[in-house]
């Protein structure tokens, strides 16, 4: 990677970077079959070879953009990136009487980006953004249910959108940030499973992410001795399929899976002489759901955590004793789901994956100076 910066004064102050990335990797493969029910122990057991490949990848990006102060208070920076992606296989496994060696070049993408912010006062200011992006698929998506290289899958491309606000008054007690942003995605790369353990990358057409994310934070004084904080977060998400028809089920319109509608965070903490400090955060997140085809959901929860800190001085160091408590109401509450989960044999698909349940931390931090 390669970076260039300068700046200079053509009517108005400008700042400039270019520069250019390479990322070159290999990627090699091999695959045998599993004789673990051939053997009284469940275990592992090789097999024959039933194929090995390796791949050589290379992605090549060029990118510039400028900074331009328009009028006072009015930035516009404007970026371009060029985008190249190739592929090359070489099948090292011909016992089968079929090479499947190739390569595959990705179209080069010219990727523009603007971002405008105008600083209406010391306090508050408003920005927007437009940009287009490119995700080639990754090492695990790019390969078919044969585990070679899939040639059909495309990159996902996608364009987006964003403006915001933010405003923070003078004293700096209250802070305020709000934005709004459509992302447009073609080609969106998502997992279908095609065993207990394999997932291949497919493209679901085209998709809309439209959201609204929100923060707040102030700071205030109770006493000479004691501080407070109060935050606040709150994400309002539509993450949906536009087109998307996988085999003879028509998905479009549904909501994109383990992705929640609603997420609030709230917390706070109370500060003591800067050396004790009491604090909680409380979050809800509401219920997702948990395939393309939107008819199983999860249940929203909430969860509460607590901690607090000492500070002080131990061993000419600055110390700081942490102590909390996770989950302090004790929730059942899945901390992750698996979207599209599919059951093998007699085995119920497994779309959840549990939290801890409450739980107590500890530690002790020294800085030496």
């Amino acid at each position: 990677r390669s970076v260039y910066k300068t700046s200079f004064r053509f009517f108005n102050n400008i700042q400039s970077l270019s520069g250019i990335e390479v990322q070159s990797d290999r990627y090699s493969v091999k695959n045998y079959t599993n004789l673990y029910r051939n053997t009284p122990v469940r275990e592992s057991v090789q097999g024959n070879l039933v194929n090995a490949f390796s791949q050589d990848r290379l992605r090549f990006n060029a990118f510039s953009k400028v900074n331009v102060e328009i009028i006072e208070k009015l930035d516009v920076e404007f970026g371009l990136n060029f985008n190249l992606t190739s592929y090359d296989t070489t099948d090292e496994f011909l016992d089968n009487g079929i090479d499947q060696s190739g390569s595959i070049n990705y179209s080069p993408k010219l990727l523009p980006n603007l971002n405008v912010s105008y600083s209406a006062t010391e306090s508050f200011s408003l920005f927007a953004n437009f940009s287009q992006g490119i995700a080639t698929p990754t090492s695990d998506e790019s390969l078919d249910s044969e585990g070679f290289f899939n040639d059909d899958l495309n990159p996902s491309f996608g364009n987006q959108y964003e403006l915001g606000l933010q405003w923070q008054p003078i004293n700096n007690a209250l802070s305020l940030q709000v934005n709004v942003f459509q992302i447009n995605i073609k080609d969106l790369i998502v997992a279908r499973r095609i065993e207990e353990d394999r997932f291949i990358g497919i493209n679901a057409g085209q998709a809309l992410y439209k959201g609204l994310e929100g923060s707040a934070e102030y700071f205030g004084k109770i006493s000479g001795e004691f501080n407070f904080r109060l935050y606040s977060s709150l994400a309002l998400y539509d993450f949906r399929f536009e087109e998307f028809i996988d085999d003879q089920d028509d998905f479009s319109g549904h909501r994109i899976p383990a992705v929640p509608e609603y997420d609030l965070n709230i917390g706070g903490d109370i500060t003591w002489r800067n050396k004790l400090n009491l604090g909680f955060d409380w979050q809800y997140v509401d219920e997702m759901p948990l395939n393309d085809a939107n008819t199983l959901s999860s249940e929203a929860y909430h969860v509460l955590h607590l901690r607090s800190s000492f500070n002080t001085v131990l061993l000419n160091a600055n110390t700081s004793f942490v102590f909390g408590i996770n989950n302090v109401l004790d929730k059942n509450y899945a901390a992750s789901v698996l979207p599209n989960a599919v059951g093998f044999g007699t085995n119920a698909p497994r779309y959840f994956y549990p939290s801890l349940p409450r739980n107590f931390y500890f530690r002790v931090l020294l800085n030496f100076n």
